[in-house]
């Protein structure tokens, strides 16, 4: 028993340190960008800010973050209508990343993303 609270305990910390540069952003969906050729929509969220605590680990200029969205899944489909219906609605978002960052968009300077785990409409 001791052993497996020893564990739990690593395990906790081991998923806190990978979550620990993960984006958290809250603002409006003020462009969509179509698929690529790598299968990922990107979404561009405007006038907010980050979670206090989980700023990104590739924030965008300008207050701005992009985030990709995988259309070859399910749930990347179910939160690309999501996004859309926060776009056509002007509705305020909150969008969390898995913390990886990577050339995915389009977008100049970098084209730096993370991939949308938590897409909410307040």
């Amino acid at each position: 028993m001791k052993h497996l609270k020893k564990l739990s305990v690593i395990a906790c910390l081991c998923l806190a340190s990978t979550m620990a540069h993960a984006g958290s952003y809250q603002g409006y969906v003020t462009q969509i960008i179509p698929s690529t050729s790598n299968g990922m929509a990107h979404i561009i969220l405007s006038n907010g800010a980050f979670q206090p605590g989980f700023p990104s680990s590739c924030p965008h200029e300008n207050n701005q973050m992009i985030y990709s969205i995988d259309l070859s899944t399910a749930t990347g489909k179910a939160l690309f209508d999501a996004a859309l219906s926060a776009k056509e609605n002007g509705t305020l978002t909150y969008v969390y990343g898995n913390g990886s960052c990577a050339p995915r968009a389009p977008v100049p300077p970098t084209g730096n993303t993370e991939v949308v785990v938590y897409l909410g409409i307040k």
